[in-house]
């Protein structure tokens, strides 16, 4: 935001201390932000919207207890096309700093400084915020650690598992059986997987049965893995024998 710039209001009739702004596209709100400028504030008002530009203002928020500086509203509106600020002229009367009253008369309107906007298009897809609040159960490591006298770099990072590609093996018993699918292309061919995720995947103690599995294919210059996740193996993820790519 930028508290330099200023909207205001003076004079005119009591119906005429508002402030319409358009979203560049149908819009959810959750929230919106006024900062007021004291004594130029508006102690009461409402946050008004339309759903287009041919309905009705309809009430989302009556403010009763306005004040200079930042002010925010929790709304949760969908479809907004439309959404204004609308003052509430008799209670612009006496206003004054910290609240306090004072002497600024109404008809000198109001003074605001910047207005925020927060929610999304309409139709578009939020990213997934993972946030913790609780300590974790176990310590992770980083920077420089000792083990048995000997000196480790170890660092811990938030990885990105999920793909639009899923490759997936038998649920239910897996961690009882310690099996689930494998791969491998031996001696010859092309393999080409990219973007995968690869979940209950691997045999516990078979070798071989890995999830990814090249082996002895010699040179080759076409075959591709890139930007895979396995996830949940019960053996060693992706191995490659023998095979130039």
């Amino acid at each position: 935001g930028n508290l330099g710039s200023l909207w205001s209001s003076y004079l005119g009739s009591s119906d005429e201390h508002w402030l319409e702004i358009q979203p560049a596209w149908i819009s959810n709100i959750t929230r919106i932000r006024f900062y007021f400028q004291e004594p130029r504030y508006a102690p009461e008002y409402r946050v008004e919207v339309k759903t287009s530009p041919v309905d009705p203002w309809r009430t989302v928020a009556n403010i009763t207890d306005g004040k200079g500086g930042w002010q925010e509203i929790p709304l949760n509106v969908d479809y907004v096309h439309s959404i204004r600020m609308f003052a509430v002229y008799s209670s612009m009367w006496n206003r004054g700093y910290d609240g306090n009253p004072g002497a600024e008369p109404a008809w000198l309107g109001l003074w605001m400084n910047e207005v925020q906007i927060f929610g999304r298009k309409v139709g578009e897809v939020m990213p997934t915020v993972i946030i913790l609040d609780t300590p974790v159960m176990s310590d992770h490591m980083g920077g420089f650690t000792e083990v048995e006298g000997h000196m480790f770099e170890a660092a811990a990072e938030v990885v990105n598992l999920e793909r639009s590609i899923l490759i997936t093996g038998e649920h239910d018993d897996f961690y009882e059986s310690l099996e689930g699918f494998s791969t491998a292309m031996m001696g010859s061919g092309i393999i080409d997987v990219r973007y995968t995720r690869l979940e209950y995947c691997g045999r516990r103690d078979k070798m071989g049965k890995y999830c990814l599995h090249l082996h002895m294919v010699g040179q080759c210059p076409e075959c591709v893995l890139q930007g895979n996740a396995v996830v949940d193996s019960q053996q060693i993820g992706i191995t490659i024998h023998g095979t130039q790519m």
